[in-house]
């Protein structure tokens, strides 16, 4: 007898390789960041906080946890290249956590968070690197040195590079022409790129003046120019940077599979009549030949108007099949996955887009869109489990003991780090000692709303005549003082004012020490999570979610197959339907022998054909995808994989094998 094939629900935990051979195979997801900010994730790394929040995650039968990987964490030194194997260590803790609960990894490679010593700029500013031969190069090489040290993983679907990672650059084209002036001098591809025309020609174009190609700066937005730094970008992202990182991942692991995060939102440039025009991206959706999927970031602004009105779900649902439509033109073959479903999204900076008007508006979204993406993609992500919020402190919970972390004292005895028995860490400040860190948050989201304060939160104890003085320290000194504290843990928190560089502060003021855990300093949440805003009906969201994730692990065979499990009772739903379609497939062959002239008996040979052809009508529908997904099946036990929907006959890709690449 042959032995049955194996699929993404066995036992024993299917490979990732080989469930991605599945066209039935999806993958729901999440990104972890074990209640901290993508800024601070690997500074605040337990192993509790981690197992916590798998827990919940294979609770809500979500089967794939995404995990960032910010530069400058895990290299932190470009020249001579530095790796950091502490942090390597956490990561293979996490993957191992994630593949002991059965679920599989997406890595975010290279985010932008941090970047290592010998990169020009800083956390999100890394201006030089798009620009750059010898810094892709380095960001390459990275990649590979991941992609090497990960080789084998079972679990990990595959890695991922976004161009928000790429293209900081595109900041300094805000600032004063002499920044510009400087970052377009120091650019050679950009340089390059300049002279394939005379510069008559360019001053034609942009009806400027200028006299050398070394006084060209960059464009603002607010120019004719611009369009064409755009269509540079599109072209050195094709041509140089993706295959670069391809060829360094594949040098690292041959069977290292790729995805990159595609920007589909346009961009906004000045055309010949100063009117806003747009500029889209499509030409660079499709990828070397080296990546495997194509990504891509959806929020309800896509499409939307964006002028502050709420968004209607009809027309986010329509725009999202837009959207999917498109990049399956351009993707060539290649499955589609949803990095970021941001049904939610609070940044201060986006506070003039399109957005749903409550939760309710987002579960009507939610219920006709999820099906959509089952049709056309291989799945979806959320930001974050819960919202998060936008702590401008590394290791703010002590889980590296005092890294990140000056400490002075007045005493015999410092500041000190006691780990308890809950795995949770505490600074211990004699009287006297205070320890500080160096802010330069000027990447916090919060920066849109200076007017908002920060806010100071923590949990202390103390044997009861202590006191603790929080405080920044700018031009002006900030402070606030908190005592006494009392014996047992109590959560504290003081508004202090918004800065984005300065010293914070912690002192213990009194006569006794000081105990201090999970310390925040935020002015900003994001709400972009599985469970919702603060305030939201979250059991109705989680609840939502736990049958989208079940239903996609167990396989659809109706794009809505709850509508009828609901409206005809439970898992036997689906016989009850065919039942039901047979008898009234029965009963029209029936009318039809009574109202047709002349009048055919019931039972004789026409009848029975025409009762036949009704029955027909109704069950090949249910047939067909059924002998497709066999046929997929075998492809896959092959080694063939399959790409597309095959029970959506509207899908762009039907049957095209894909095995290899």
């Amino acid at each position: 007898m042959e032995a049955p094939i194996r699929d993404w629900r066995t036992r024993p935990f299917l490979p990732a390789a080989e469930a991605l051979r599945f066209p039935e195979f999806r993958i729901s997801g999440a990104f972890c960041w074990q209640g901290n900010w993508n800024y601070n994730l690997w500074s605040n790394f337990t192993a509790a906080a981690v197992d916590a929040e798998l827990t919940r995650l294979a609770g809500l039968h979500f089967n794939t946890g995404l995990v960032s990987l910010p530069w400058g964490v895990f290299q932190p030194r470009v020249d001579p290249p530095v790796y950091d194997d502490d942090a390597y260590g956490r990561l293979d803790h996490l993957l191992d956590r994630l593949e002991a609960m059965r679920m599989y990894a997406i890595l975010r490679v290279g985010s932008a968070e941090h970047v290592p010593r010998g990169i020009a700029g800083g956390c999100y500013n890394a201006h030089s690197l798009f620009l750059d031969d010898s810094e892709i190069e380095a960001y390459a090489e990275f990649s590979g040195e991941t992609a090497r040290r990960l080789a084998g993983r079972r679990n990990v679907l595959f890695l991922l590079h976004s161009l928000e990672d790429l293209q900081c650059y595109l900041g300094v084209t805000s600032g004063d022409r002499e920044r510009r002036l400087t970052a377009a001098r120091e650019s050679r591809s950009f340089q390059d790129y300049l002279r394939r025309r005379s510069l008559s020609d360019w001053n034609q174009r942009w009806d400027t003046d200028h006299e050398r190609y070394e006084n060209v700066p960059l464009p603002t937005p607010a120019s004719l120019a611009y369009r064409d730094l755009l269509l540079f970008s599109d072209e050195r992202l094709q041509e140089r940077i993706l295959p670069t990182i391809g060829r360094a991942v594949k040098k690292g692991d041959p069977d290292a599979r790729l995805s990159f995060e595609v920007r589909v939102d346009p961009d906004s440039w000045i055309d010949e009549g100063g009117s806003l025009a747009w500029l889209d991206h499509e030409r660079t959706w499709k990828l070397p030949e080296a990546y495997d999927v194509v990504s891509f970031c959806w929020n309800g602004t896509w499409g939307a108007s964006n002028d502050g009105r709420f968004l209607d779900p009809d027309v986010a649902l329509a725009n999202l099949r837009d959207l999917l439509r498109q990049l399956a033109l351009q993707a060539a073959g290649r499955p589609i996955f949803v990095s970021q479903l941001n049904v939610d999204d609070s940044t201060p900076g986006f506070s003039f887009a399109s957005r749903f008007q409550g939760e309710a508006q987002v579960l009507r979204f939610l219920e006709r869109a999820m099906p959509i993406i089952y049709e056309r993609t291989i799945g979806y992500a959320f930001w974050s489990l819960e919202p998060t919020e936008s702590n401008i402190l590394l290791n703010s919970n002590f889980a590296s003991g005092l890294s990140g972390w000056r400490v002075e004292t007045t005493g015999a005895d410092g500041p000190s780090v006691m780990h308890g028995a809950d795995a949770a860490s505490c600074l211990v400040l004699p009287p006297g000692s205070s320890v500080s860190q160096e802010i330069e948050a000027g990447w916090n989201p919060g920066r849109h709303t200076p007017e908002r304060p920060f806010m100071m939160r923590a949990e202390v104890r103390s044997a009861g005549r202590a006191a603790l003085s929080v405080r920044f320290e700018t031009e002006d000194l900030q402070e606030v003082r908190l005592g006494p504290i009392p014996a047992a843990w109590t959560s504290i928190q003081a508004a202090l004012p918004f800065v984005q560089a300065g010293r914070f502060t912690l002192q213990a003021t009194g006569s006794e020490a000081v105990c201090v855990r999970g310390v925040s300093v935020f002015n900003h949440r994001q709400d972009a999570a599985v469970l919702g805003p603060p305030g939201a009906d979250l059991a109705r969201r989680a609840a939502l979610f736990e049958r989208f994730n079940r239903c996609w692990q167990h396989g659809w065979e109706d794009p809505e197959p709850w509508t009828w499990r609901k409206a005809l009772g439970g898992r036997r739903g689906r016989r009850r339907w065919l039942l039901v379609k047979g008898g009234v497939a029965l009963s029209g062959a029936v009318a039809a022998s009574l109202y047709l002239e002349p009048h055919i008996p019931l039972a004789s040979p026409e009848w029975l054909l025409i009762a036949l052809t009704c029955l027909l009508g109704v069950y090949v529908p249910e047939w067909v995808p059924r002998l497709t997904r066999q046929v997929n099946a075998d492809a896959a036990k092959t080694g063939g994989r399959l790409s597309g929907n095959p029970t959506d006959p509207g899908s762009p890709i039907v049957g095209e094998e894909t095995a290899g690449r």
